[in-house]
C-alpha cells in the first residue's frame, strides 16, 4: 500500500527494504519512508495479533508511527508525510553536521558547558544526551535533526504537509507527546496530529526525558524503533524490542 501510494513520486518501498546497498540506507529521504513503512507495518501486526497499547510514546520520526497507530493519519497520510520531511531534509540547504551521545551528564551540566554552536537536540533521559558538532559515541547522521540548522526547510515541509494533513484529528490522550513540553501538552495546538504538530517534532528539540517519570516501574514496553534505544532509557520496564540489526527480524519479532 505504502508502494501504490509512493509510485507517482518515483519511490520504491519494496526496494529500500530489500536492497542491501548501503547508499540506500544512508539516504536520508530513503530512511525516513524506510523507518515509517516498518513502523506502520509493525502497528498492523501488532493490532492483528490482538496487542493494543495502553499509552503510546514516539521519539523523532515515531511520531507518525503514533499518529498512525492512534487512528490520526492513515496509511497515504503517514508514509506521504514521511516522505516530505525526508525531501525537505535531502533537497534544502541545510548545513551537515556530526552527532553523538553523550551519557553520565544532565541537561544543565551539558548545556553549560557547549559552546553556541553545539545544540542539544534529544534529551532522552536525566543522563542521557545526544548533541551535535562533538564527539562522544558518534551517531551515523547526514541530517541534523530538531536542530536550528533546519529552520530553512521549515516553511516547505509545512505546505507541504498541510496538503497531506488538510483536516487534522484529535490526538487521543493515549498518545503520550515527546516534541511538546509537557506543560503546554493541554494547548489547543498540542491535542492535534496536525502539519503544524509534525514539523515541529522534526524541527524541535525531543523532549522524551518527560515522558519517562510517567512510565511505571511494572510496565511492559514494545519497541518498533530501528534500534533498541530505550533499553539504555528505561531500566526498570520489560522492554521487547521488534527490531534488532544483528539479527533476522523475523526471529526477533517471533
Amino acid at each position: 500500500m505504502c508502494d501504490v501510494t509512493l509510485k507517482p513520486y518515483g519511490i520504491s518501498v519494496t526496494d529500500i527494504l530489500t536492497k542491501k546497498d548501503e547508499k540506500v540506507c544512508e539516504d536520508a529521504l530513503y530512511a525516513f519512508v524506510g523507518i515509517v513503512a516498518i513502523q506502520i507495518g509493525l502497528v498492523d501486526l501488532l493490532t492483528l495479533l490482538g496487542i493494543i497499547p495502553d499509552y503510546m510514546i514516539s521519539h523523532s520520526a515515531g511520531e507518525l508511527g503514533c499518529a498512525y497507530a492512534d487512528g490520526c493519519l492513515t496509511i497515504d497520510q503517514a508514509i506521504l508525510s514521511a516522505y516530505f520531511i525526508g525531501l525537505a531534509c535531502t533537497e534544502g540547504k541545510i548545513i551537515r553536521s556530526s552527532m553523538a551521545i553523550v551519557s553520565y551528564c544532565d541537561y544543565e551540566c551539558l548545556k553549560n558547558m557547549c559552546p553556541m554552536d553545539i545544540e542539544i537536540i534529544c534529551r532522552n533521559s536525566e543522563n542521557c544526551n545526544v548533541i551535535n558538532n562533538i564527539h562522544v559515541r558518534e551517531i551515523h547522521c547526514n541530517v541534523p535533526y530538531h536542530s536550528s540548522y533546519l529552520e530553512s526547510v521549515e516553511n516547505q515541509l509545512l505546505l507541504d504537509l498541510n496538503k497531506v494533513i488538510s483536516h487534522p484529528k484529535k490526538r487521543s490522550p493515549k498518545w503520550v507527546s515527546t516534541s511538546i513540553p509537557r506543560i503546554e501538552w493541554f494547548t489547543s495546538a498540542s491535542k492535534l496530529s496536525s502539519a503544524d504538530y509534525h514539523t515541529h517534532s522534526i524541527l524541535s528539540t525531543v523532549l522524551f526525558e518527560q515522558t519517562t517519570h510517567l512510565i511505571p516501574s511494572n510496565a511492559v514496553t514494545i519497541e518498533i524503533a530501528p534500534h533498541a534505544v530505550l533499553k539504555e532509557v528505561l531500566n526498570e520496564v520489560n522492554n521487547v524490542v521488534l527490531n534488532d540489526p544483528r539479527e533476522q527480524n523475523i526471529d526477533v519479532i517471533l
